[in-house]
């Protein structure tokens, strides 16, 4: 009878351990994809972000707003606009701006957090175009 008890215990040992096993990179990939998410939706307000300091400011569309520009139209400041992924906390060193009509970019990921390439500015909004 004990080693019967034996054998079931090291059967759900086993079981548990493959599940283990099979459930870590769905995890790792999950929390790679939250990430991401983060990033983009900083990238959708700091284009945003870009677009109400230009109304309000009556900028050129060619200008180039800096982070103290910005600061205001973030709910929490610039303070808030980090990549999950970056070392040092800072908004400077996570994205680039850029100038208007233009999207912001990720430093630390600049391929993974990314929009579509047919991605482009329209005024306050990010406009993706159809594939032909």
């Amino acid at each position: 009878m004990k080693r019967r008890a034996l054998v079931v215990a090291v059967a759900v040992a086993a079981i548990l351990l493959v599940l283990f096993v099979l459930a870590v990179p769905l995890i790792r990939q999950a929390r790679r994809g939250a990430q991401r998410n983060v990033c983009l939706v900083h990238l959708r307000q700091i284009t945003g972000a870009k677009a109400s300091w230009a109304m309000a400011e009556n900028q050129p569309a060619d200008a180039m707003p800096s982070w103290a520009d910005l600061d205001p139209y973030f709910y929490g400041g610039t303070n808030a606009m980090v990549c999950p992924l970056d070392p040092n906390g800072s908004c400077v060193t996570s994205y680039e701006i850029g100038r208007l009509g233009r999207l912001p970019r990720c430093k630390i990921m600049p391929h993974e957090h990314a929009f579509p390439k047919r991605a482009r500015v329209v005024g306050m909004l990010i406009v993706v175009d159809e594939e032909e």
